[in-house]
């Protein structure tokens, strides 16, 4: 089941990263302001299609956290970060120095490291109380709040990668419930406030990621939401699951790669954030028709 959720966990970092080249495309073409872009990328047909392709990675993921260790599926989620470099180079002739490309290495060969360290622990299926998801919520909306102050596009990549961990934590908890209680789960997370805080969270983090579109490449806002998406979910699932830190050689192992992919992570924002002045714009004569 773990080697299943690895393969799941995979799918969903590069499904992720596709829609967001999409995403980023299509916030460009748009050419208004960020207070109404939401509304105007929902009358483009591509961003739409795209957007719609989320539901199918979110399912993968909600199974992979049902199947493997947080510390296993949150390290390959976040190496689909790669996927955004190759992407934005071919697709949005992003330009990415060597010490870039050097972070990224990191992160998906630190992603793999934590895969492999983490292979051995049990997978945790405990039920959090009502109050526990609501502080999450809360926790994460607060974060992003005191991110946004500044309205660059680290900022809002930050708060939107705040906002995403609280989803990810959540979407375990839809996983676990289905792992537990089969389809009997449907009832229970309707009279829980764990779909709809989740719901909240989602579509307030997907406006302040195409806000933040406007700023800054692909990679370096993925690179942003991978950072945050990554560290909270990882201590959730030690903190809040208790799943096991694995002793000896796989824990060493466990710890380097999750240092490594979180120093890949911040290492490609950060860079790409100095620079974020020189993003890519597509010329509004030549941009696709919503």
């Amino acid at each position: 089941m773990v080697i299943l959720g690895a393969f799941l966990a995979i799918f969903t970092g590069l499904s992720y990263s596709a829609v967001a080249l999409v995403q980023k495309r299509e916030t460009l073409a748009a050419g208004v302001p960020a207070t109404r872009l939401l509304g105007a990328l929902v009358r483009r047909w591509r961003w739409m299609a795209a957007t719609s392709l989320v539901a199918v990675a979110w399912v993968a993921q909600v199974a992979a956290l049902a199947m493997a260790p947080v510390a296993v599926v949150i390290p390959l989620v976040g190496a689909g970060t790669a996927f955004l470099v190759l992407g934005g180079i071919r697709w949005l002739g992003e330009r990415f120095a060597r010490l870039e490309l050097f972070a990224v290495a990191l992160v998906v060969v630190g992603g793999a490291a934590s895969a492999i360290g983490a292979g051995s622990v049990p997978v945790a299926h405990r039920a959090l109380p009502f109050a526990t998801q609501l502080l999450i919520g809360a926790a994460a909306m607060a974060a992003a709040g005191v991110a946004t102050l500044r309205r660059d596009g680290a900022a809002l990549g930050t708060a939107s990668g705040c906002l995403y961990a609280g989803v990810t934590i959540l979407s375990k908890e839809v996983g676990d419930r289905f792992a537990d209680s089969g389809l009997h789960a449907i009832r229970l997370l309707l009279l829980s406030p764990t779909i709809w805080e989740l719901t909240v969270l989602a579509i307030l983090a997907l406006a302040l990621e195409q806000a933040a579109f406007q700023r800054a490449n692909a990679a370096s806002v993925g690179a942003a939401i991978t950072a945050m998406d990554t560290i909270g979910p990882i201590l959730a699932g030690f903190l809040l699951y208790h799943e096991g830190f694995p002793a000896g050689p796989r824990g060493v192992l466990l710890a380097l790669g999750f240092a490594l992919a979180l120093t890949g992570v911040l290492a490609l924002s950060r860079h790409r954030f100095v620079s974020e002045q020189a993003a890519p714009r597509i010329p509004q004569n030549r941009a696709p028709t919503g």
